[in-house]
């Protein structure tokens, strides 16, 4: 859907739609528990509120009530948390680490994909904001980016190592690094924003590998100044496993061997801390508006080695609950109890511009309504609550191929490979709309598929590729024998002479390939003693029986470095499941005869992977050609229109 230019002029900073009303969530939103019990924020000197992956989630999680807060709460939650520094004689700084785009009908129904949400950044107050993978797929993507957000934010827009092509030459799409001091405590910073070493960008994008990036001269010389008292690394890089944020660390521990870094990273989408050393930590806060991260530095001192500073985190739950708890405030605008209200005139119009827009966009259009949860890893695969189950069993099977004949895809034997990792979020009770589409997967995705496979040949594609090739051990990371020249690269991808190149778990999903690596990780008993070895969210415990009198919410209970009270919220633990890196769907295969002869239907973002699959299997008499037919999602919503058109 193109966007009018009316409703371009809505998007400006400043341009108010209606008065302030007492609820501004999304109108649809299902309202928070305001009965849960929340552990309060731990102040420091400097504070940093943090977002990453956010992923066009801007209007909130509708179906989700722990996370149903939208763009317009979050501008009031951090305006009141501004103020409240100040009062306190504190700094508090609003950093976004990036993805901002794909992953909801919001930033995708939209020509071109993610106007509405590069706009919409524009309200926010960030001190820092950075560039992740989802801006450099496509150069539209990004150019538009650089020239809304980059322009926007000027010297805040910091981008240490990617370059684009901009009016035919080459210019760094960002700040390499932004040098200023805080207001409040006159703490003088110095801030970098870097994307781990991502080979998956658009031609007209450059990637420079953070190992080389910290030998450039602009990284020398933003070390130069010896009044730094903080390093703040807004880094689209996960706080564990990944090379590239020991490779940043140690290179500034060479110059500033005692000084403050905060590292706020992203991508894996998992809430998690890590600390580094005795003055550096890492926080990485979740992915999709679900979590609002809070990191607190206290003991910060001018004149000593900072033996004495302490660090701080929470995991905030993006509700209103969370919201008026944390800043003191009430909903009720009338009430006079001396709170002030919670909802800033501000935050209620981007709000209601939210509402406007997703009307605009006909994202409540109903198809049908889900029976039943459907999840992708908090329910057990195979299963009957199972989005893959779904997807193998009644989705999948639909598919027409519309570059072979009707009668080939109907009753020639086939199977129909995906990968895991193409499905992006679960699909919840309730109705089917044209927004849970995009929420389901937002990629465009071609079908190829190899005529004619011997069936003994056949069959054990799926399995090679859900073999998982490699698993870091605790010794790897603990010793840093990890780096890009050694065991793993920065993206999961093997490179030690005689493994393989290709790590089948770049198909999975974000969380599971980080539980992957986890797996061999997990201690004994979950203390602050074996810090370095814990997981990140538990999957089957909860909290101990009788350690509260009040009832629990679902949601996260994250374990990390610092133990598992990082939490806002006291949580009964979701269960995660591991699921594997590909599913299938079969149809018409033959029971018996190897020699029956099967088409292999998949992706075409997984043809390297079946290339890599078949050369181990020992087939090589293969062909690629294109089969084409609906995408995965149009799939869905016609079996949502055929079979669950009931309202909800």
């Amino acid at each position: 859907m193109k966007l009018t230019q009316a409703l371009l002029v809505l998007l400006l900073p400043g341009t108010a739609l209606a008065s302030v009303a007492d609820i501004a969530q999304q109108p649809s939103a299902e309202p928070p528990n305001f009965s849960a019990e929340i552990r309060p924020l731990t102040w420091g000197q400097l504070n940093i509120i943090h977002t990453t992956d956010t992923h066009s989630w801007q209007p909130g999680h509708l179906l989700e009530p722990g996370f149903s807060a939208d763009w317009g709460d979050i501008y009031s939650f951090v305006s009141h948390l501004k103020k409240i520094g100040k009062d306190k004689g504190s700094d508090v700084l609003f950093v976004d680490s990036g993805d901002r785009h794909d992953g909801n009908g919001f930033g995708d129904a939209t020509s071109p994909g993610g106007i509405l949400v590069e706009n919409l950044f524009l309200y926010q107050n960030y001190d820092i904001l950075t560039v992740g993978n989802h801006e450099l797929y496509k150069y539209e993507t990004g150019v538009s980016d650089f020239l809304t957000i980059g322009k926007y934010f000027g010297e805040k827009y910091v981008v240490s190592n990617v370059d684009i092509i901009f009016n035919n030459s080459w210019v760094p799409m960002g700040n390499r690094y932004r040098r200023f001091t805080t207001d409040v405590q006159k703490l003088n910073v110095v801030a970098f924003g870097f994307l781990f070493n991502f080979r998956g960008n658009n031609p007209l994008t450059r990637v420079t590998f953070v190992e080389d990036a910290v030998k450039q001269d602009w990284f020398r010389e933003a070390l130069s100044f010896d009044d730094t008292d903080v390093f703040i690394v807004a880094a689209h890089i996960p706080v564990r496993f990944f090379p590239e944020m020991r490779t940043i660390v140690n290179a500034i521990r060479k110059v500033h061997p005692h000084a403050i870094i905060q590292f706020l990273g992203g991508h894996s989408h998992i809430r998690d801390f890590v600390v580094l050393d005795k003055q550096a930590t890492a926080l990485e806060s979740g992915r999709f508006l679900e979590t609002i991260g809070w990191s607190s530095v206290n003991g910060i001192d001018k004149t000593s080695d900072n033996d004495n500073v302490t660090f701080s985190r929470t995991y905030i739950d993006t509700n209103l609950h969370s919201f008026t708890s944390h800043t003191n405030t009430t909903l009720n605008e009338k009430e006079t109890s001396g709170k002030d209200f919670f909802h800033k005139k501000e935050g209620v119009s981007i709000s209601e511009k939210i509402t406007k827009y997703r009307k605009d966009l006909k994202l409540d259009e109903d198809f049908g309504c889900i029976p039943r949860d459907l999840f992708l890893n908090r329910a057990p695969y195979p299963g009957h609550n199972s989005l893959y189950s779904t997807l193998e069993e009644v989705v999948l099977p639909r598919l027409l191929g519309t570059e072979v004949s009707k009668s080939r895809s109907l009753v020639h034997p086939r199977y129909i490979i995906i990968n895991t990792g193409s499905i992006r979020f679960d699909l919840f009770k309730g109705p089917y709309t044209r927004d849970s589409g995009y929420i389901v997967s937002p990629f465009k995705n071609n079908w190829l598929y190899i005529p004619d496979v011997p069936l003994k040949y056949a069959k054990k594609i799926l399995p090679e590729l859900n073999k998982v090739p490699y698993i870091l051990s605790a010794d790897d990371v603990e010793n840093d024998r990890v780096n890009s020249n050694s065991a793993m690269d920065s993206q999961g991808r093997i490179t030690t002479e005689g493994l393989p190149q290709l790590n089948y778990l770049d198909m999975n999903i974000p969380q599971s390939r980080h539980m992957y690596y986890r797996s061999h990780q997990k201690p004994q008993q979950h203390s602050q003693q074996n810090s370095g070895n814990q997981v990140v969210f538990d999957t089957n415990e909860k909290y101990e029986a009788g350690q509260s009198n009040f009832q629990l919410t679902p949601g996260y209970v994250t374990y990390d470095d610092f133990g598992n009270d990082g939490d806002d919220t006291y949580h009964s633990g979701w269960r995660f499941h591991q699921i594997p890196n590909a599913i299938q769907a079969s149809q018409n295969i033959p029971s018996e005869d190897d020699e029956n002869l099967i088409d292999v239907v998949f992706y075409d973002f997984i043809k390297p992977f079946l290339i890599d699959a078949l050369e181990k299997i020992g087939y090589s008499n293969y062909t690629f050609s294109y089969y084409g037919g609906a995408s995965t999602v149009e799939l869905l919503t016609d079996h949502v229109t055929e079979f669950w058109s009931a309202n909800c």
